[in-house]
C-alpha cells in the first residue's frame, strides 16, 4: 500500500511540472492570482499538517509542489519583459 501512496504522490508532483516550465520559458505566469495563492497556502498548511504527524511518503509530494511553484510565483510577482 505504501508503494502506492508513493506512486501517487511522484504523479501528483509532476502535475506541476507544465506549469513550472512554461512560467520559465516565457517568464510569465498566466495562472489566476487567486488560485496560485490559494494552492500555495494549501501546499504549505497540508505540508506542516504532514510534517507534524509524520507523514513521510506524502510530505515529498508537498515538497516537490512547492519546489515546482517557485518559478511560477515569481513570475507572477515579477513576469520577465
Amino acid at each position: 500500500m505504501e508503494l502506492i501512496g508513493a506512486i501517487g504522490a511522484f504523479l501528483l508532483a509532476i502535475c506541476t511540472l507544465p506549469l513550472s516550465y512554461s512560467a520559465l520559458k516565457s517568464g510569465k505566469s498566466e495562472i489566476n492570482s487567486g488560485f496560485l495563492y490559494l494552492w500555495t497556502f494549501g501546499e504549505i498548511f497540508t505540508l506542516i499538517y504532514l510534517i507534524s504527524i509524520g507523514e513521510r511518503v506524502i510530505i515529498w509530494n508537498y515538497v516537490a509542489n512547492l519546489v515546482l511553484l517557485i518559478p511560477v510565483i515569481v513570475y507572477k510577482l515579477k513576469p520577465r519583459k
